[in-house]
């Protein structure tokens, strides 16, 4: 198993550190963008595991979260507020929803 504080700056390296401007702007708009940033955000997680399936989930997850911004569909599901396009909660919530997506997500592919 792979120390979650490992994988925290994994995840912090690839969604923030190597995200530039360019990529942030346009992921959600642009699926081309979307996957570039996919596999800029998992080459730190290539130092934690060579096991490509693990790789896979990651990048291929990170992508479909990012692009389809599941964060907000997961709000406005919980939330049963189906009629605005944006969920009437504060950023952070939205910012911590899509965070912790994606420790989940990869702290189970990690485990493969």
């Amino acid at each position: 198993m792979i120390d979650f504080g490992l994988q925290f700056i994994a995840h912090r390296t690839g969604d923030f550190l190597l995200q530039n401007s360019f990529l942030a702007l346009r992921k959600k708009k642009d699926w081309q963008v979307a996957v570039l940033h996919g596999l800029v955000y998992t080459l730190p997680f290539c130092l934690l595991t060579n096991k490509l399936e693990s790789l896979i989930i990651i990048c291929g997850t990170h992508i479909i979260i990012d692009f389809f911004n599941i964060s907000s569909l997961w709000v406005r599901t919980y939330n049963w507020d189906w009629k605005t396009e944006v969920p009437q909660v504060p950023l952070w919530v939205m910012v911590e929803v899509d965070q912790t997506l994606h420790y989940a997500i990869n702290y189970f592919a990690l485990l493969l």
